[in-house]
């Protein structure tokens, strides 16, 4: 609660829960930090607010969401916009190409 008061109403904040224990037997034997991202990330796709499966009509809340998942350590050297047409700066691959989107509206 602390936390979103201190944020923009422009952004979100989504708290999973503890992915890196492991068990075995039924027992806590050790951590394994590195489950925490991907697995975190799966719970905030299925549970986030905004993501998800509508569970009436069985699609996604919203197909045109965009994900970008950053590690501290990433380096942004310019804004995100909304123009993927530059193809010398926009990776996309295999099927992807076919029919690709360059603008997001």
């Amino acid at each position: 609660k602390n936390v979103k008061q201190a944020m923009s109403e422009k952004f979100n904040i989504h708290f999973t829960p503890h992915f890196s224990s492991v068990e075995k037997d039924g027992e806590i034997v050790g951590n394994y930090d590195f489950f925490n991202k991907p697995f975190g990330l799966r719970h905030w796709m299925e549970n986030g607010e905004g993501m998800g499966v509508d569970s009436k009509t069985g699609k996604m809340v919203d197909e045109d969401v965009i994900v970008i998942l950053l590690d501290p350590d990433h380096v942004l050297l310019r804004p995100f916009n909304n123009d993927f047409s530059d193809e010398r700066e926009t990776v996309v691959t295999g099927i992807h190409l076919e029919n690709r989107k360059t603008h997001v509206e």
